[in-house]
């Protein structure tokens, strides 16, 4: 289902049409076509303004901003579930979101495989890929 909404939003973008949607095969290292609405963070808190900017400049100059999204994609991570986890451009993913592009381009990490979802997360916070804190820096505990 995730596939075909992903092949959907193929035709949002001409870019996009060359691009393999991301899937639980989709190789470590491959930009692959996602939706950034599927993404998931390993923030607890965004900048909420610096989206909104980029969200701003994606409405008025799209060609530009997709541009650099080639150059330089969403970086992300399978995780539990061969869910994606964003681990770099938090707000760029979220910025796509907010000015009505939910098809962008997420390039895949390399990570060892996890046989449990502790050591997932337990991998993520040795490499400090992931902020478990909220906006005020109180603890938050992943929400698989």
């Amino acid at each position: 289902m995730v596939r075909l909404a992903v092949l959907g939003l193929l035709l949002a973008w001409p870019v996009l049409a060359a691009e393999t949607p991301c899937d639980a095969n989709t190789q470590a290292g491959t930009t692959c076509a996602c939706d950034v609405r599927t993404l998931r963070p390993l923030q607890g808190a965004l900048g909420m303004e610096e989206g909104h900017d980029k969200a701003r400049r994606i409405v008025a100059k799209p060609e530009k901003e997709w541009q650099d999204l080639v150059d330089d994609p969403i970086k992300v991570v399978r995780g539990p579930g061969a869910a994606l986890f964003i681990t770099d451009h938090h707000h760029g993913a979220d910025a796509w979101r907010l000015a009505g592009h939910p098809a962008a381009l997420c390039q895949i990490g390399a990570r060892s495989p996890f046989s449990m979802e502790a050591q997932f997360w337990t991998g993520l916070s040795s490499d400090r890929l992931v902020r478990l804190v909220d906006a005020d820096g109180k603890p938050l505990t992943p929400n698989p």
